[in-house]
């Protein structure tokens, strides 16, 4: 999407339309499913914050995650 924080517009990735991303409340205990679908025309990758993941579902891109094909 286009945003403009500095005076002037350029393009930023928005996830469900929002920057920044939608808040995903959890319960300790509770399981998550969550479908990422890219439609970017790149391969991108998912940063967490706030959940403790191994660095295969959370690390750097290329490096030790897997990327979203778009």
């Amino acid at each position: 999407m286009l945003v403009n924080y500095t005076g002037k517009i350029c393009k930023a990735l928005a996830v469900n339309g929002r920057i920044p991303a939608p808040v995903l409340y959890f319960t300790k205990g509770d399981t998550a499913l969550i479908r990422v679908h890219n439609l970017l025309d790149r391969m991108t990758s998912i940063h967490w914050h706030g959940l403790l993941f191994s660095v295969e579902q959370d690390g750097v891109p290329y490096l030790t995650t897997a990327t979203v094909m778009p």
